[in-house]
């Protein structure tokens, strides 16, 4: 008598770590069985079958630094790079993070969603079945708030496993350019307990470079948002080596990205860590 199965995928070019299989069968959403098609049907009953068109069958792909949540693209910053620009030199111009910022403010919830499951979508197509998701081009806590939103509901309705990523210490953004001290206490005082209390995103992150946050602000930050409970990410030695790579690992952060400008104290820093990065 044949086990119950959901589903036979046939017809594979190959399988990740099966040589020579192509084929295998489903069972409460898991793979409970792989080999040939014809052995398959000998021992399996399947709700339904899928020819997988010679294609390879792998598991899918996980995208641990994402920025889905924006309102429109930066296309002509491509030409500001094609003359020589650099990224400081395109965030002093208008463009960069700050730019995407005011379309984000001005886009209505329901647009933020529609673009977070398109890209979403996207990532599905090509073949990331799991992203790590950040918000950060609001910085302002209804943006922000807005935007964490959009990703949680853009990843329901698109299908992919989303891990938001609280950023709004992504910048200072410009109405606190002159005073840069109360955008941090204000992420610190109001926004992270914001979040929290919202739900959605269990991880904070922070932008720690020349023109973002330095390495006290940096530090204030990750203070409050371990004091809330949230784990940690943190973009650092991007451009500039500032300590972040250091921080990072002080506070056991769970990834710190970036890091062209990685120096070798940074680097004996997460060689000594506990943690994988």
């Amino acid at each position: 008598m044949k086990d119950n199965c959901q589903m036979i995928v046939h017809n594979a070019g190959g399988i990740w770590g099966h040589t020579g299989a192509e084929a295998l069968a489903i069972k409460a959403g898991k793979i409970c069985d792989v080999g040939f098609a014809d052995a398959l049907r000998d021992k399996w009953q399947a709700d339904t079958e899928l020819d997988a068109q010679g294609l390879l069958i792998t598991p899918g792909f996980v995208d641990a630094h994402t920025h889905p949540a924006f309102a429109t693209g930066r296309a002509e910053e491509f030409d500001w790079r094609a003359e020589g620009a650099d990224y400081l030199e395109i965030a002093k111009r208008g463009g960069g993070i700050l730019s995407s910022v005011a379309h984000v403010r001005d886009a209505s919830l329901d647009h933020m969603i529609a673009i977070c499951t398109l890209n979403f979508k996207r990532m599905l197509k090509h073949g990331t079945t799991t992203c790590e998701a950040k918000s950060g081009y609001g910085l302002s806590l209804e943006s922000e708030l807005k935007s964490l939103e959009a990703i949680k509901v853009g990843g329901e309705r698109a299908g992919i496993t989303v891990i938001p990523t609280f950023l709004g210490a992504h910048m200072i953004p410009s109405e606190h350019r002159d005073n840069p001290q109360v955008y941090v206490d204000l992420l610190c005082d109001e926004m992270l307990p914001a979040v929290k209390e919202q739900g959605i995103a269990k991880i904070a992150d922070i932008f720690i470079e020349d023109g973002a946050f330095d390495i006290v602000q940096a530090r204030q930050y990750c203070q409050a948002a371990v004091d809330l409970g949230f784990e940690l990410r943190v973009h650092a030695d991007q451009f500039n080596n500032l300590g972040g790579v250091e921080l990072a690992c002080e506070f056991g952060a769970q990834s710190v990205d970036h890091l062209e400008a990685l120096s070798d104290a940074g680097l004996e820093c997460l060689a000594m860590s506990d943690h994988t990065f």
